[in-house]
């Protein structure tokens, strides 16, 4: 609207009539109506859960920093993910993306170290050249377990805008107006792993999320809204970066979801979601009947947990036994629900759940109470599958012991690094029967063992403890690559020594092939 009149006037009344337009014109032309309208329309075409929560926040650091904490409760460890370029399918967020999820994997693993990120350019041929390049003629060749790939999908730029201008005329010399908009644009990233094996994509590990922005022309220069798990998530933005700043936030709270999936873990406690929420049980649900179509996952995951907390003393084969059953009565036992051994969604739930702090001191003070049984001592044996090697043969290790135990190997190569070689990506395992040697490398294979023309040194250290989750981060952090920090076999005979309350059982073996 405009309105153009003449009149004559003292400068003082010009002055008063000024300030009166402008006070008027303020109060007719504001973006807080037009933000409001704008929300409405954004809110309709972005359905969502229709009575969440919010949260205020900055960015996703804290859930980061809780990821690496629950990881490691978890036990999460030997998992290495290729991270493919992820490109912009829109062409319109520039936007360094994958820079962006390296880092946040990078925090995310920053104590645990329980993932391994490798970063590799190119294309979708990623894992294929990766792979190539893996193919050399070292001790060992291990490609990446799995691949990260997405894109930005979605930018819907002014998806629902808004303007309201004003103006007042005087004369022919003068005028005067206000103006404001508001508008919303939208942008979306998605994610998916991929088998490092087949390149098929891990079911159900995958990534879908939207954030949609909000600016206005004057007050608020703008704010990104995120919502997940029935929580919605909100960030205050500055004009000038709110789509970076956006976009940083989206991979993170991206990255948190995709790996929590990865390795079911409760990954919605670190982005403040209700565990009792049905979209959580509903997902964990999932979980539960997709390992249930192959029982042997679902026994052998629930085998792996039950070690880590201290319960469990056995193969981790995934197969049934009663070992297994009385390890998941007292862990429930310890959780403060019903003590029998059905392995059911609900109890998937529960578990995912717990204070597991607490059931772990619940149940070291059971242990404590009921009477110890007479320690064995430990006699264990590493042996070559040959007498004697020609340089690149293929070398198979069995390891024995005279009682059930846990054995951790580590190895001096041929460039005088140290490597641990058991357990390993492949091998998660460290239990040994007594009736059946534990082979190196595994039936499954994965990784190979071959003889150098220098003197190679195998060390096994023996305990009645599986003690990988007690190891510092030096000698834990990665396997079957040489560990950062670590010079001899002395520092990690060492660390064992320390670490576990009866002696240690040690056997080692030297492998040098002839030319």
């Amino acid at each position: 609207m405009k309105t153009r009149f003449k009149l004559s006037m003292s400068k003082t009344s010009f002055r008063l009539i000024h300030g009166l337009v402008v006070i008027g014109l303020a109060g007719c032309v504001s973006s807080d109506a037009m933000r409001k309208d704008v929300e409405k329309t954004t809110a309709e075409l972005t359905k969502g859960p229709q009575t969440a929560p919010y949260r205020s926040i900055t960015n996703f650091s804290d859930a980061v920093r809780c990821m690496d904490s629950t990881l490691a409760s978890f036990g999460v460890r030997d998992i290495s993910i290729i991270v493919e370029d992820l490109d912009d399918a829109t062409k319109k967020v520039n936007t360094g993306t994958k820079d962006m999820l390296l880092t946040t994997m990078s925090d995310m693993t920053r104590r645990s170290r329980a993932i391994k990120f490798i970063a590799y350019g190119g294309d979708t041929k990623n894992i294929v050249g990766f792979m190539a390049q893996a193919e050399k003629k070292d001790v060992f060749s291990v490609p990446p377990q799995f691949g990260i790939r997405g894109s930005v999908t979605q930018f819907e730029d002014n998806i629902s805008k808004m303007s309201k201008d004003l103006g007042l005329g005087l004369g022919d010399f003068l005028t005067f107006g206000k103006s404001a908009s508001s508008s919303a644009k939208v942008v979306a990233l998605d994610l998916t792993v991929i088998n490092g094996s087949d390149f098929s994509l891990v079911p159900g590990v995958a990534s879908r999320n939207a954030v949609a922005l909000f600016s206005q022309s004057d007050g608020l220069d703008g704010e990104a809204k995120y919502k997940k798990l029935g929580v919605n998530y909100t960030t205050n933005l500055s004009r000038n970066d709110g789509v970076t700043i956006a976009m940083r936030n989206l991979v993170e709270l991206a990255s948190v979801e995709l790996i929590g999936k990865l390795v079911k873990i409760p990954y919605w406690k670190c982005i403040g979601a209700n565990p009792t929420d049905a979209l959580v049980k509903a997902e964990v649900e999932d979980w539960f009947e997709g390992m249930l179509s192959n029982p042997a996952e679902l026994f052998a995951y629930f085998q792996y947990q039950m070690a880590i907390r201290g319960t469990y003393k056995g193969a981790v084969d995934g197969k049934p036994t009663p070992a297994l059953s009385k390890a998941i009565k007292d862990y429930k036992s310890a959780m403060g629900i019903e003590p029998n051994a059905d392995l059911n969604a609900e109890f998937l739930v529960a578990y995912m759940n717990a204070d597991h702090n607490a059931a772990m001191t619940k149940l070291e003070a059971d242990q404590a109470k009921a009477k110890a049984a007479p320690t064995t001592v430990i006699t264990a044996q590493v042996r070559a599958s040959a007498q004697a090697y020609k340089v690149g043969d293929p070398v198979v290790l069995t390891v024995s012991t005279n009682t059930p135990a846990h054995a951790h190997c580590f190895m001096l190569d041929d460039n005088k690094a140290i490597l641990r070689v058991l357990p390993n990506r492949f091998q998660r395992d460290s239990y040994v029967d007594s009736a059946k040697p534990l082979r190196l490398p595994g039936e499954r294979g994965g990784f190979a063992l071959s003889a150098s023309a220098k003197e190679e040194v195998i060390e096994c250290y023996v305990t009645h403890k599986d003690l990988i989750q007690e190891l510092p981060n030096t000698m834990r952090s990665v396997d079957l690559e040489p560990l950062s920090g670590i010079k001899t076999l002395d520092e990690v005979r060492a660390t064992f020594q320390k670490l576990n309350n009866s002696p240690v059982a040690v056997t080692r073996l030297t492998i040098q092939g002839r030319k």
